[in-house]
């Protein structure tokens, strides 16, 4: 027996890879996610191993330092046509990638790989050139959600693998094999039994002690293998500590036997890093976990904060060339490298340090200054001690102090010159919080309002920081980091604060009054149960009378970034769902200052002034966020908003009949109503006929010169079923617009397809995700999975969407004249002048085309094809 076959093998081999095969894009990967020691790794070594005649297969390693794949795409396609001039004969490749730390890193150089053959002008013939095995290692099975192009390895053998594992114990036995120390094959032997590696470790770790050299350095072994990805020290390096390199037989001294007892429990293995050298590590990831936990339990025990503490004073394990750099980076990555729970949320703290705040408390400061004299002029560790002394000291003093070290040193850094705002506005908080006064009295006030304009100044400053950055990431080719919003974030975290501070002073009963400058200041010092805050308002008065305002372009801002603006990649918005609930609590805050009248009490009172009756429906449609154009557009996604739509329609409705009420983006607004209500409830009676629709928006695009993204987005929208000569034209106009108001905050991002084209007439021609997702299974969504196959395949058979064809252009295709961009460029990877059909989605950024397919005879349907929704290859 060579090896022995796992199941997920064969399916790998004869499924996957034949499916993968068939597709029609470039570069193809397919992820096997699996458990630390679960034999992953090793399962895609065998499959490369297995299929090396039918690919050119390689290994990508060392993936520690890449941000920028252009480098490895380069290399993989010089291995693709390395002495193949003759297409017919060139071999696919098959590359295995290992650690790479996200799925979308994966999709980056699976990017690269086809802009670079595009560029080498490598077309797709009949299969993809390239394939990705992207074996990742996970922590949970619940970390990636696996599909039909993934596999997981679990800690679990099934009944025929238990049998070749105990067919492979026969065969060491009969060779005389000692299998008592083969722990990684007992491990699988045993099918992962927490109680096999349990009795392995206490029975190895007696009489272990932390003042002995070998114990120390196995105890850094243990550390490095559960917190950092293949950390490891040089072999030179453990055997100068262990003293062997002063002996005299030195030379037939192995650095295994320096480890006496634990060296059953460690192995030598090759390192590939900037230098090529030989390093020790713990054996298995099990073994490893198990030790950590068996350490705590020892008398004396030995902590995590011990061996963190020991291994960053400890000089020699600096001092080697070889290994030095990795190991640096390795131990300062164990320290800040935070991580993402299933939810996406991002913890403060590394798991390391996490860890010894649970097992130790308090002992993590002293490892985070240590950590600090070891890397001296490091920024982010300056920064963890910030967030360490306000989130668990609440010693903002000395957070402040770390802050602005950590600025700095790293003065251009964004995401280090954020933490003094974040110090601020947790400061704030904790002050507030901490008061039992009511009414909060004068001076405290005044103390928490000038806490309140230094952090908003801080936010400001990171806004404008963040403006910076993002204008040097679109210089930089294949930079898909997105814009910061914590600035936004912070001012409006801020703002709220304020809000429920002043809340508690005798100013509640007047405070929308004093905030919008109904009621001024003045007025305050006449009423003797408000007279003592007079001077405190006087003085912060600016910020005061700015902070509606204020509040009000950050949610239309951040508004705008997340209804307009989606991943890059095909996946979640995780970014999104964090920062959904926080800005639903603040809007709330703000509607209920601000917004005080809602729709019932605006119906009761008919006979209302012209002027106030106005005012009151403009404040009804802000507290449904329904004065924007994209607050309008996320009812697209809600559930059960169609009764608030038709209010919506009937405020807009009225404040239309007068001219000199309205305002254009009134009669925009008031567009994107309809037409997302007539996506919701089709039947409602409040919904304006189409063709009303398209005869009111005719009247304003007549009428305006303006550049304005949302006007000239629902133009395109309303008008594309019609045979326009000016269809070009708007969508010229909206990628302007694109440009000039969204291609700021667009790094990283990509332009939502809020509608596609359908095969109805009308509004039965514009289908919402919602529509496309009816057709598809239970937890299926267009939005987040445009790039599976498998899924438009669905969309196919369900009918529901118009195929459109047109004809491949320098990186665009061409539907009469108008172009209709594709998701990727690598998309397009035929030469120019193949014709293609597609399905069409609309984007703030122009239409976009899915689901391409390259079309077998010519045929070149006109607008009257479309139009008429005759089905092309559908």
């Amino acid at each position: 027996m060579a090896f022995i076959k796992r199941d997920k093998f064969d399916y790998i081999v004869n499924t996957i890879i034949p499916d993968i095969c068939s597709r029609k894009r470039l570069c193809e990967f397919f992820s096997i996610f699996h458990l630390p020691g679960c034999g992953g790794t090793t399962l895609v070594m065998h499959v490369l191993w297995t299929l090396k005649d039918k690919f050119r297969c390689a290994v990508l390693k060392d993936t520690t330092d890449i941000t920028d794949y252009t480098t490895v795409a380069k290399h993989v396609v010089q291995l693709l046509i390395y002495e193949t001039k003759e297409k017919p004969s060139r071999l696919p490749v098959l590359l295995m990638i290992d650690n790479f730390q996200d799925i979308s890193d994966v999709k980056k150089l699976q990017l690269q790989i086809e802009d670079e053959c595009l560029n080498q002008r490598i077309f797709l013939h009949k299969s993809p050139q390239v394939i990705i095995v992207n074996c990742m290692r996970i922590e949970s099975s619940e970390q990636y959600e696996v599909n039909g192009d993934a596999i997981c390895i679990q800690k679990s053998l099934s009944e025929k693998e238990q049998k070749l594992f105990d067919e492979k114990l026969k065969d060491f036995k009969r060779t005389n094999t000692n299998t008592e120390t083969f722990h990684g094959f007992m491990i699988l032997k045993n099918n992962f039994s927490p109680d096999y590696i349990q009795c392995v470790v206490k029975n190895t770790l007696k009489g272990f002690n932390f003042q002995d050299k070998h114990a120390q350095l196995f105890a850094v072994l243990v550390l490095l293998h559960v917190y950092s990805r293949n950390a490891l020290l040089s072999v030179s390096t453990c055997k100068e500590f262990l003293g062997l390199e002063t002996k005299a037989d030195s030379e037939s001294c192995k650095v295994e036997d320096g480890f006496q007892t634990f060296s059953t429990l460690v192995t030598r293995c090759k390192v590939v890093s900037n230098l090529t050298f030989e390093g020790m590590r713990v054996i298995h990831s099990s073994i490893a976990q198990h030790c950590l936990e068996e350490f705590s339990d020892l008398s004396p025990k030995v902590t995590k904060a011990d061996i963190t503490n020991f291994l960053l004073t400890t000089e020699l394990f600096y001092k080697y060339t070889l290994g030095k750099q990795k190991l640096k980076l390795d131990v300062r990555n164990m320290l800040v490298g935070r991580q993402c729970s299933v939810e996406g949320e991002d913890s403060l703290f590394s798991p390391l340090i996490q860890d010894i705040m649970k097992e130790t408390p308090e002992m993590e400061g002293n490892v985070l200054k240590k950590a600090e004299r070891r890397y001296g002029t490091d920024p982010l560790i300056c920064q963890l001690l910030a967030k360490y002394y306000y989130s668990k000291n609440q010693d903002f003093t000395m957070a402040l102090e770390w802050a602005k070290k950590a600025k700095d040193r790293s003065s251009g850094n964004l995401y280090i010159c954020q933490t003094i705002s974040q110090v601020c506005v947790h400061k704030l908080q904790h002050d507030f919080c901490g008061n039992k006064d009511d009414p909060i009295k004068a001076d405290i006030l005044d103390e928490y309002l000038t806490l309140a304009e230094s952090a908003a100044e801080a936010c400001k400053e990171t806004q404008q920081m963040a403006n910076k950055e993002t204008m040097t990431r679109m210089q930089r080719p294949n930079d898909y980091k997105t814009y910061n919003t914590a600035g936004h974030l912070g001012e409006l975290q801020t703002a709220a604060t304020i809000i429920e501070i002043l809340q508690k002073t005798t100013l509640c009963n007047c405070l929308g009054q004093v905030l919008l400058g109904k009621m001024t200041i003045e007025e305050l010092s006449k009423k003797s149960e408000l007279k003592q805050y007079y001077y405190v308002l006087q003085k912060h008065k600016s910020y005061l009378l700015q902070l509606k305002d204020t509040m009000k372009d950050n949610f239309t801002f951040i508004d705008n970034f997340f209804v307009n603006l989606v991943p890059f990649f095909a996946e979640r918005d995780k970014q999104k769902e964090l920062t959904k609930p926080k800005m639903s609590s603040y809007f709330q805050q703000y509607t209920d200052l601000f917004c005080t009248l809602n729709t019932n009490e605006l119906v009761k009172n008919e006979h209302m002034n012209h002027v106030i009756r106005v005012e009151k429906t403009r404040q009804c449609l802000e507290r449904n966020n329904a004065n924007s154009y994209t607050g309008i557009l996320e009812y697209l996604y809600k559930k059960c908003s169609a009764s608030t739509l038709e209010n919506i329609i009937k405020q807009y409705d009225f404040i239309l009949r007068s001219k000199k009420d309205s305002n254009l983006m009134d009669t925009v607004n008031f567009l994107y109503a309809n037409v997302i209500l007539a996506k919701i409830k089709p039947k409602s009676r409040n919904i304006k006929r189409y063709g009303c629709l398209c005869t009111l928006l005719r009247t304003i695009i007549h009428t305006t010169s303006d550049q304005i993204l949302p006007l000239h987005y629902i133009t395109v929208l309303l008008l594309w079923q019609e045979t326009n000569h000016r269809l070009p034209i708007f969508v010229s106009q909206m990628k302007k617009s694109y440009s000039t108001e969204l291609k700021l905050l667009s790094n990283g991002k990509r332009a939502a397809v809020h509608f596609y084209l359908g095969k109805g007439d009308g509004y039965a021609g514009l289908l919402s995700n919602r529509d496309v997702n009816s057709c598809l299974g239970p937890g299926q969504d267009i939005s987040t999975q445009w790039d599976d196959k498998k899924i438009w395949k669905q969309v196919r058979d369900s009918k529901k969407l118009c195929r459109v064809s047109g004809e491949i252009c320098k990186g665009f295709i061409s539907v009469e004249g108008i172009k209709v961009d594709p998701m990727f460029r690598s998309q397009l990877s035929k030469e120019p002048g193949t014709r293609v059909s597609f399905f069409i989605g609309f984007s703030m950024n122009g239409p976009v085309a899915l689901d391409i397919d390259f079309e077998s005879k010519i045929h070149k349907p006109g607008l009257k094809d479309r139009y008429e929704k005759l089905e092309i290859h559908g």
